[in-house]
């Protein structure tokens, strides 16, 4: 469990030295099926990780990167 909850942006995507807070899986997924949805909100829990998509998709991922949920 890293030392962030939170990282969240209004204006802009997150940087990519951002999202490789996740885990690898995560995000391949997210460059394999998201391609042209930025990420704009990441926010870590002990037990997964929240991701939100510009364009309101949220993806849930557990925290070896596997995807439990879509919403959107």
């Amino acid at each position: 469990y890293q030392e962030w909850e939170q990282v969240k942006t209004d204006y802009a995507p997150l940087p990519g030295s951002v999202i490789e807070l996740l885990p690898g899986t995560a995000c391949n997924f997210i460059a394999r099926h998201y391609p042209r949805k930025p990420v704009v909100k990441l926010k870590q829990k002990p037990d997964r990780y929240k991701v939100k998509l510009e364009g309101s998709v949220e993806l849930v991922f557990d925290r070896r990167g596997n995807l439990i949920e879509i919403d959107g």
